[in-house]
């Protein structure tokens, strides 16, 4: 039922799935007995749903635009099940900030396909992860993601390799004189850096470690089929694939990385990651396997609201 009413997109699911998370973030921040409500946390808490807001947003528009699953709903919907599944990813505001500009540069690298205004969707993409670095350092490693987009791609022009550098160096040039005039000094730009814990002690909760798990045994088993899947695509989608595919490796990989592991980490994850699923669901040819795919994914979820 729940694969059939999303399997052909159309506005009303992302109305949906903003209602989804909209129920999600009231119950996870706004019901907080530590919350005082006033007009900043209000002003404070409507912003950082709108930045959830335009993170689905995002995502539906350069998954549909680039033809990355086919026309459905199936990758807003799982993201948003997923940051219900881990819900401390809706209550560390520096990581759902991080994610969005991710988000954002994503977009960007992956309409290089089109190899039109190349220069500036690579300043752009280098811009807006040098932006997400500064709320979450490890999502720098996004960086590495341009990089290969531009050998994916095929982009050989020298002078497009020295365009992400820029856009970073701007940030950082932005980010030296902020400093300079308030700090007068660099001092506190090495703070920036958060530093490698391997410490998983927060894995230990219940809750978080089932949700974990279950979306990293659903997240690689469907990873291994999209990646058989790659080199059955046409040429400009396969590049696009593949870009997915190495986005969430990245996005584990800088979960890894985090200095306080509290499951919100996996954020960066969630998007490559619905898109890879997605991909999974929609190419099931028996459709109850999709439903059942689905089903367990939902009956996670509830089972997690009760522990």
């Amino acid at each position: 039922m729940i694969t059939s009413f999303f399997s052909i997109s159309k506005p009303i699911h992302f109305v949906i799935v903003l209602i989804l998370t909209l129920c999600s973030f009231i119950l996870l921040r706004c019901f907080n007995t530590e919350l005082q409500l006033n007009l900043f946390t209000i002003a404070k808490e409507t912003g950082m749903f709108l930045v959830l807001a335009v993170s689905i947003g995002v995502l539906l528009f350069f998954v549909s635009k680039n033809r990355l699953t086919q026309n459905n709903s199936y990758s807003v919907l799982l993201f948003s099940l997923f940051l219900v599944i881990i819900p401390e990813t809706l209550q560390e505001d520096s990581m759902v900030l991080s994610n969005c500009f991710v988000l954002l540069a994503m977009r960007r690298i992956v309409s290089l396909k089109r190899k039109t205004n190349t220069k500036k969707k690579l300043f752009d993409a280098a811009f807006w992860i040098a932006i997400a670095s500064l709320f979450y350092f490890w999502s720098i490693l996004f960086f590495v993601l341009i990089l290969l987009a531009l050998l994916i791609y095929a982009i050989e022009d020298i002078k497009n390799w020295l365009v992400p550098f820029l856009g970073f160096g701007t940030v950082a040039l932005l980010c030296a004189c902020y400093y300079s005039l308030t700090e007068n000094g660099f001092g506190k730009i090495e703070q920036l850096y958060a530093g490698v814990s391997l410490d998983v002690s927060l894995y230990n909760n219940l809750s978080i470690s089932v949700g974990i798990v279950m979306l990293l045994v659903l997240g690689f088993w469907s990873a291994l089929f999209y990646y058989k899947t790659i080199g059955d695509q046409t040429q400009s989608i396969k590049a696009s694939f593949a870009v997915v595919f190495i986005a969430f490796l990245l996005g584990i990989f800088a979960s890894l990385l985090s200095p306080d592991k509290n499951g919100s980490e996996f954020i960066f994850a969630f998007a490559p990651l619905a898109i890879i699923m997605a991909n999974y669901i929609e190419t099931r040819k028996k459709k109850w396997i999709s439903e059942l795919y689905m089903g367990f994914i939902i009956t996670t979820l509830i089972i997690l609201l009760f522990l």
